[in-house]
């Protein structure tokens, strides 16, 4: 299957590239591989004129963009999706709301034996499609893989880093893991908004979707063993480890399903008994106290808004318009700190304890999200060599692994192994 892959014209397709995001991920890509020499891509999208008024913005900072190939397809247009796909071995996209509008492409790359990524937050989605096309992926040995920006990156490649160096120094995994926000400076955008919004409409119109979000064991594949996790925290609490207040974090409803997922298509690197939860960390005075206890109520209430009839038309007053999103300057002083903190116990009865940390050096959710997808494809498309020989709908570390942390430092994103 990769052989007839690599005579196609492209190795990755951008598709939603005139998009706030989407633009971001080719400038990434002209910036750091140009056009035509290292790696063979494309922009694509539903307006020509927009597609071209891009190609001439990229070109005024890379000359060759100028010779960027130009691919038009509608979202709602199977056919044109297929085209589109057939002509590349990877796509990446940045069309969201994903439950609006990603069904047909996933549908068209399905079809066309092409490998794929996006950037969902989505987890309902992509349980959708997950049930619906994974056996097909895995026949076909293609890797369709979800959540490849800020979710969920550092939470899903920092815990397989913790497990394979666990794996390496006792030979056994880590039963418990802990990541921790430190720090970090961001900015909204309109396409998380509206991803919101989207997420909110669809919960009210199949109820039961609340009911799935919640259970921490949502991604598993059908059959996969269930861990020992019955739910996630919601509320604030001190914590030894940092020393600091800390809160649920709010993407956590997101990337505790990819971990997990993770864990079980891995199990022999992370073990049966694994847990897994996600920290906001705050000051340890009384004011970080205080946002510990008040964070989890203000952000549940905002979650629940999102779910009422009106929610559309009173919170899209106050959020960013979708194409809207942080300055290129708020996105280059953004940055993120994470902490990811595995514990376990030897057959000796020894505790051990091992620390990895995450670090951005762009806004989390744009500029560092942006270089995250476009290597996440890259690796994809041009690291064939290096992948496991695991196929269907995957996370990140269970597709690419070892591959993807050298290319994520192109991208500012480092990992690194606290020494002992």
């Amino acid at each position: 299957m990769e052989t007839e892959r690599s005579s196609r014209p492209f190795d990755v397709v951008v598709w939603g590239a005139t998009g706030f995001t989407g633009r971001l991920v080719a400038e990434y890509i002209a910036t750091r591989y140009g056009v035509g020499s290292n790696v063979r891509w494309a922009l694509a999208g539903r307006n020509l004129n927009k597609l071209e008024k891009l190609r001439n913005e990229l070109s005024s900072q890379t000359p060759n963009a100028a010779n960027l190939p130009l691919l038009q397809a509608e979202s709602n247009d199977l056919a044109s999706l297929e085209r589109m796909a057939s002509q590349t071995r990877v796509v990446c996209t940045t069309v969201g709301p994903y439950s609006q509008h990603g069904s047909p492409l996933i549908a068209a790359c399905i079809s066309a034996k092409t490998d794929y990524c996006d950037i969902t937050g989505e987890v309902h989605w992509a349980r959708q499609m997950m049930s619906q096309y994974h056996a097909k992926a895995t026949e076909q040995q293609q890797r369709m893989v979800s959540f490849c920006g800020m979710d969920s990156i550092p939470s899903d490649l920092g815990v397989y880093l913790l497990q394979r160096e666990a794996q390496e120094r006792w030979g056994q995994p880590l039963s418990d893991v802990h990541f921790y926000l430190m720090d970090h400076q961001s900015a909204w955008s309109g396409g998380t908004a509206a991803s919101l919004l989207a997420a909110g409409q669809d919960i009210r119109r199949n109820p039961r979707l609340l009911r799935d979000l919640l259970d921490p064991y949502n991604l598993n594949p059908a059959q996969a063993p269930r861990g020992p996790t019955r739910w996630d925290p919601v509320h604030g609490r001190w914590d030894s480890r940092v020393q600091r207040w800390v809160a649920p974090f709010v993407m956590g409803l997101v990337n505790t399903r990819v971990v997990r997922r993770s864990q079980a298509l891995l199990p022999s690197l992370y073990g049966q008994n694994f847990r897994y939860h996600e920290w906001m960390c705050f000051s340890p005075n009384l004011k970080g106290r205080l946002l510990a206890y008040s964070v989890p109520v203000a952000t549940q209430s905002f979650l629940g808004l999102c779910t009422l009839p009106m929610a559309d038309k009173v919170l899209s007053r106050f959020l960013p318009q979708p194409g809207e999103g942080p300055s290129q300057q708020q996105r280059e002083s953004g940055f993120f700190q994470v902490l990811l903190v595995g514990e376990g116990v030897l057959p000796n009865g020894a505790r051990k304890t091992l620390r990895v940390v995450c670090h951005g050096n762009r806004d989390p959710g744009y500029g560092a999200t942006a270089g995250m997808l476009a290597e996440s494809a890259l690796c994809l498309a041009l690291d064939q060599e290096d992948l496991p020989p695991r196929y269907g709908y995957l996370t990140t570390a269970a597709a690419m692994g070892d591959a993807l942390l050298p290319r994520l430092r192109s991208a500012g994103v480092t990992f690194s192994v606290e020494k002992d």
